[in-house]
């Protein structure tokens, strides 16, 4: 009955998270902005702003003055601006080959010849002026960045592979990108030995810019708001929690009591960045979140057929807890999963019940009383846990066993937490 009663909570949660997740994504939210048709002309309005985690390839406008949402494609735009953000219609190539962060070494692929197709993309602005850089970013986060020559953008080239040779391997970059580099910022040799050492992200790609900016005293660059993978995420999710004591004493009314697993809430946020930069798949991640758990345990204890106690502890309290974990991240078809493992710790905010009802019965007298369940418990704990999770797009679940120190550890009974935590997530 128990596993059955955890199973439907798990499913009902699950459903809840997709139902909420496909509302909030449904939601619009026009900022103001301006579009720039094919013929130069600028339309002050309203653009549906989504913050795009990829390159959109569409966007909805209102015009100043009307309700009426046009949908414009690359191919009907010079440009639109919104939030700071300046992209550019273009049709393009891409290069799809994967990255490091995107596939484990044996993923890449073997050979150095590039993955080029076109495509037709609004393409973002990351800096402008006489020398400009612009970026475009496909679902599966490969990133490729292009120089504006005139009126068109040239692809930089770049691409992992990784080489077999003699039983062993090793990934081996093309980096056509910065040749290319040389030829765009020719009048300052002085940055040649920078665009060498430049990898390609969007961090170097910038510092060059600005340094050919510094270097020639004519260049116009000026730096727009830096591109980052957002990494704060809210959480909300279930705790499953059992309470679990032991004692040398075994007939401790603590430890004979047939404590029932709790099904609570949580909700807290949570931070993470990557080790080693933006091409490691290994993140270290921060959560804190408030959980509670409530527990009710029946026991009874003999000392003689005729002399034996009945009765039932309540335990429940609230927690702030933080955790710190680590987590890989590979990427599978359109889904980032990922194994995790860390520690954490808790501090009990709250007591919402904790009592001892006692009944004992002596041959005919029976008395019943109230007392305290757990005095002088502790008011922290500690603990470590295993899991995996996956995400798409902006929303994430991930389960986690967790096993920590309980409420008392003493010498005579000693406890301990363990339990399953679902939790969902969506990233902003």
């Amino acid at each position: 009955m128990k596993n059955n009663l955890t199973v439907r909570c798990c499913i009902a949660f699950i459903c809840l998270f997709a139902f909420s997740s496909s509302v909030i994504s449904a939601q619009e939210n026009f900022k103001p902005g301006h579009v720039i048709t094919k013929d130069n002309t600028r339309i002050d309005g309203w653009i549906d702003f989504r913050d795009w985690s990829k390159s959109p390839d569409n966007i909805n406008f209102k015009a100043s003055g009307t309700d009426d949402i046009i949908n414009y494609s690359p191919l009907e735009l010079t440009a639109f601006e919104v939030q700071d953000q300046y992209y550019l219609g273009q049709i393009v190539e891409i290069e799809k080959s994967p990255i490091l962060k995107d596939r484990i070494d044996e993923e890449l692929d073997a050979k150095a010849e590039l993955r080029l197709e076109k495509d037709t993309l609004f393409v973002k602005r990351l800096l402008k002026g006489d020398k400009e850089l612009y970026m475009a970013r496909n679902y599966l986060n490969i990133k490729n960045y292009y120089i504006k020559d005139g009126k068109k953008l040239d692809l930089l080239l770049f691409k992992n592979y990784f080489e077999k040779k003699d039983g062993s391997g090793r990934i081996k970059s093309l980096d056509l990108y910065k040749s290319q580099l040389q030829n765009y910022f020719e009048d300052c040799r002085n940055i040649s030995s920078d665009i060498q050492k430049a990898d390609y992200i969007e961090k170097d790609l910038r510092d060059l810019f600005m340094s050919y900016s510094k270097c020639s005293k004519s260049s116009t660059i000026i730096s727009t708001k830096q591109d980052k993978d957002s990494r704060f995420r809210v959480l909300a999710g279930l705790t499953f929690t059992n309470l679990i004591f032991n004692s040398d004493m075994s007939n401790n009314s603590l430890v004979v009591a047939d404590f029932q697993p709790s099904i609570d809430p949580l909700i807290g946020f949570a931070l993470s960045s990557p080790i080693g930069g933006d091409l490691n798949k290994l993140y270290f991640e921060v959560q804190a979140f408030y959980s509670q758990y409530n527990v009710i345990g029946d026991f009874e204890t003999t000392v003689t057929q005729d002399n034996f106690s009945t009765g039932t502890y309540s335990l429940g309290f609230g927690q702030i807890n933080l955790e710190f974990d680590l987590r890989y991240k590979l990427l599978k078809r359109n889904f980032l999963v990922y194994p995790l493992a860390g520690i954490g710790a808790s501090y009990i905010t709250n007591e919402i019940i904790n009592k001892r009802v006692t009944t004992q019965t002596f041959f005919t007298d029976v008395t019943t009383r109230e007392t305290v369940g757990i005095s002088d418990g502790l008011k922290y704990g500690f603990s470590f846990f295993v899991g995996a999770g996956i995400d798409f797009k902006k929303f994430g679940v991930e389960l986690k066993y967790r096993l920590g120190t309980g409420l008392i550890t003493g010498e005579i009974v000693k406890s301990r937490i363990q339990g399953l935590m679902l939790v969902g997530s969506y990233k902003f």
